[in-house]
């Protein structure tokens, strides 16, 4: 069985006796998508939250907030914002 995560295929955890970097990473991504359901996120940003007051409405650390927002498309790094993503400028270019 594998999950999806941020275009990333994380395997399912193996058997609870082995614990691994893989497990941890499933049990942070189950976490997130719990605590701060994809949704509820998307409606609050495009409310005009910003992250801090996502953060303290979800009831979790800033920096859990901004993993979140990144793994949704939703936080705009250059800012240091949460934006919808119709709201996102295209990444730039290096010439």
């Amino acid at each position: 069985m594998w999950l999806k995560r941020n275009k990333k295929r994380i395997p399912a955890p193996p058997t609870p006796q082995t614990a691994s970097q893989e497990d941890e990473e499933y049990a942070n991504a189950f976490a997130a998508a719990l605590l701060m359901p994809k949704s509820e996120v998307v409606t609050r940003v495009k409310r005009g939250y910003n992250t801090h007051q996502l953060a303290a409405n979800f009831g979790v650390p800033v920096s859990r907030m901004k993993d979140r927002l990144i793994d949704l498309g939703l936080y705009d790094q250059s800012t240091d914002t949460a934006r919808p993503r119709g709201l996102l400028a295209p990444p730039r270019r290096r010439s």
